[in-house]
Formats: structure tokens, C-alpha cells, sequence
């Protein structure tokens, strides 16, 4: 899941949209412009509970695979100093993004959320959830008892 949330900041880091991962309740940073902050929402592992057999890596390695599904929630924050004009414009960036491609991963869709102020954090949030579908590889070992290396890959078709 972590590279989950990793190939997203990076593709949000990639086109200058400011991002970081979202912090526990109450822990929130004094902000001065907007940033969008990246959380998962939840996962659904596909078909067998286990990593299915792929077959072996040209280096000998044995592959295994699992689809995934996954609820990525990405909350556009704004100071309320800048308005809710901001806050609106960092989510609708950040749907833009979502409405092309991101390396790695399957966009299924998007909804986003209406735009409001937060007295607890004196801000205005925008909620962004995004539905996305990856494909999680996997290498074993030598003895194939405990994986050694994930990475993650656009839906397989």
C-alpha cells in the first residue's frame, strides 16, 4: 500500500501540485498556501486471498501477483487567509491529474467533494477520493518462504 500512496505524491510532485501524506487528527502543520494531503482510504485485495504463480523473472526470480483496488483520499486544504477559491482550484488540479494517467496504476474514476470551512483546523478542505486498480508483484526468496520485493504496476488486462 505504501507504494500505493508514494506513486500518487510523486505523480502530484511531478506536475508542481503541492502534496503530503496526511497527518494524524490534530497534528496539523501552519500552512501558507495550499497542499493537498494523500491518504488511503481502503484496499481490496482481488481474487485468491494468497499471491497467485506468474512465472519466473528473466533473472530466475519467481513472480508472484495479486490485483488490487484501492480508495486513495486526497484532501485539498487552504489556509483561510487564501479562501475557498484556492482550496477549489488545489482540488481541481488535482482532478486534472487524476483525469489523465499516473505510472503504475489504473484510474477508475474520481468524485470530489464539496469545498467547506474546518474550524478545527481554521482552514477550508476540498475532499478528492480517487478509485484506482494496480496490479502488486511480488519475488520470493530461494526457498519461495517470505517475499522479498513488491512493485507496482498498472492493471494487467
Amino acid at each position: 500500500m505504501e507504494q500505493l500512496i508514494q506513486t500518487i505524491m510523486q505523480a502530484m510532485q511531478d506536475t508542481k501540485i503541492a502534496c503530503a501524506r496526511q497527518t494524524p487528527q490534530g497534528q496539523m502543520p501552519h500552512l501558507r498556501a495550499p497542499v493537498t494531503a494523500v491518504a488511503l482510504a481502503g484496499a481490496r485485495a482481488m481474487e485468491h486471498a494468497m499471491y497467485e504463480y506468474l512465472g519466473q523473472t528473466p533473472e530466475g526470480e519467481s513472480l508472484f501477483g495479486k490485483r488490487l483496488e484501492a480508495d486513495v483520499r486526497l484532501t485539498a486544504v487552504c489556509p483561510r487567509t487564501l479562501g475557498s477559491e484556492a482550496c477549489q482550484k488545489q482540488a481541481e488540479r488535482v482532478a486534472e491529474l487524476l483525469s489523465g494517467k499516473v505510472a503504475g496504476v489504473t484510474l477508475a474514476g474520481y468524485t470530489v467533494g464539496a469545498c467547506v470551512y474546518d474550524a478545527g483546523c481554521d482552514c477550508f478542505v476540498c475532499p478528492v477520493t480517487a478509485q484506482v486498480k494496480a496490479y502488486v508483484y511480488a519475488t520470493a526468496n530461494e526457498d519461495e518462504t517470505e517475499f522479498t520485493d513488491f512493485m507496482l504496476k498498472g492493471e494487467i488486462r
